[in-house]
């Protein structure tokens, strides 16, 4: 049933007006045209939609009437000490690597300037975030050749994250 404003007053109208009628037509009659009346008043057009018209009890997941909208939980705060031990660690994980020394020394250099300037009151994004994407690069050039390589790249492009957010 739509829901015109002149069909539902005609459908009001037709139920005040049974009432007259109770005496001629009986009240089984009356109360059989009472209800499906009301019956379509209270229909719902929703063009293909489901309707629900009372209690719903869902056990083992949501119960969705239109749109679900699903809020991501918030990623836990991170914070520049957070940063700065997993700079360490990866600072500490460097020997184990199995990397050339000139290479070796490239990455020790570029993490120590990321930690250097994330240790400033105002570290400088582009510095930190810079250095950061160097050495997971280098990393991952030589990452076939290193072996020791396994725990030291996924630290430093966890730091690279946390810099981007933090910075």
């Amino acid at each position: 049933m739509s829901d015109q404003p002149d069909e539902r007053a005609l459908l009001r109208q037709k139920l005040e007006s049974l009432e007259s009628l109770r005496d001629v037509l009986g009240d089984e009659a009356v109360e059989k045209a009472k209800a499906a009346l009301e019956a379509r008043l209270r229909a719902v057009e929703t063009g293909g939609g489901a309707v629900v018209a009372g209690d719903v009890q869902v056990a083992g997941g949501d119960f969705i009437g239109r749109d679900k909208v699903v809020t991501p939980p918030a990623a836990p705060a991170v914070t520049v000490d957070d940063l700065l031990r997993l700079l360490a660690q990866a600072r500490e994980l460097l020997p184990a690597a199995g990397l050339d020394t000139p290479t070796a020394q490239v990455i020790q250099s570029d993490l120590e300037t990321a930690e250097a300037q994330a240790r400033q009151e105002h570290p400088n994004r582009a510095i930190v975030v810079a250095k950061l994407k160097s050495v997971a690069e280098v990393l991952g050039a030589v990452g076939g050749a290193a072996t020791g390589l396994s725990r030291l790249l996924p630290l430093v492009q966890q730091a690279l994250q946390w810099a981007e957010r933090l910075f």
